[in-house]
């Protein structure tokens, strides 16, 4: 009986030299068939052709052992796989137009996919970048009861804000945001981009210091206006305004309001 590692051997060497071994059992079916032959023409007095008929009847079926032997190899299933792959790859060669359809659709699947994981990924299992305590901060809702019927809001109104800040003792920190699609610049050299806007104590969440300048205070963000004051993410001061530290006072058009520049936030700042 055959050890476990004799027989991956020989599977592997059936595998990989499998015209080989095939060779070999041709060679022994036909050494076989030939000595049933030549005792037929000896005993029996037949014709060659006829000792080799019978020969190749009393050996039931050549293909029929090719199989039974691959069975005891343990290729066949592989060898009927590889016999698939082929078979597809020299229809998809003759049908090019289709073969062009199937890639496509497969490239568009596999990267919408991808596209659609690193989304998820990024909104529901991985924490935004540089938070202190992600296991600790959480989205708030509202939600209200109409005639019985549960509706929970995505958006909650500054008063609502202020009411969950100062009268609810379940956080330590509480902090608005939102995303709105503005104009920054003027003229001709202006172009749309999500802008966020947060309250000042939106950067408390993070352990991310300012690269110049500094953050928002309670003061510029008194009701009903607030103080018209931006800071900048670390990839737009580079492009529009070359890194360039001097960049504090100056002034930045988006929407209808020019904001003064107070800050910049550091590289890989990503807020939520």
């Amino acid at each position: 009986m055959l050890r476990p590692a004799h027989r991956i051997l020989r599977r592997l060497r059936a595998l990989f030299r499998g015209a080989d071994v095939d060779r070999e059992l041709s060679d022994e079916i036909r050494l076989h068939v030939e000595l049933e032959a030549d005792e037929l023409v000896r005993s029996r007095g037949v014709s060659p052709e006829e000792a080799r008929r019978l020969a190749l009847l009393a050996f039931g079926g050549v293909e029929r052992y090719r199989d039974e032997h691959r069975d005891a190899r343990g290729i066949r299933w592989i060898d009927q796989r590889l016999q698939d792959i082929r078979y597809a790859i020299r229809g998809l060669k003759n049908r090019p137009g289709f073969t062009f359809a199937v890639v496509l659709t497969l490239a568009l699947g596999i990267g919408a996919n991808a596209a659609m994981f690193s989304i998820v990924d990024r909104l529901l299992f991985r924490a935004p970048p540089m938070m202190r305590h992600p296991a600790l901060a959480h989205r708030v809702v509202v939600s209200t009861t109409l005639r019985g019927e549960e509706n929970i809001g995505t958006y909650i109104p500054y008063a609502r804000f202020l009411d969950i800040t100062q009268q609810t003792h379940s956080f330590s920190h509480t902090a608005l945001f939102t995303e709105v699609p503005l104009a920054v610049g003027s003229a001709a050299e202006a172009r749309e981009m999500q802008i966020g806007v947060v309250t000042p104590g939106f950067f408390g969440f993070f352990d991310a210091q300012p690269v110049v300048g500094r953050y928002f205070t309670d003061a510029e963000n008194a009701p009903p206006q607030g103080s018209p004051v931006v800071v900048l993410g670390y990839g737009f001061w580079e492009s529009q305004f070359g890194a360039a530290h001097n960049v504090i006072g100056q002034q930045l058009q988006i929407g209808a309001t020019t904001y003064t520049v107070i800050g910049v936030a550091p590289r890989g700042f990503t807020g939520l």
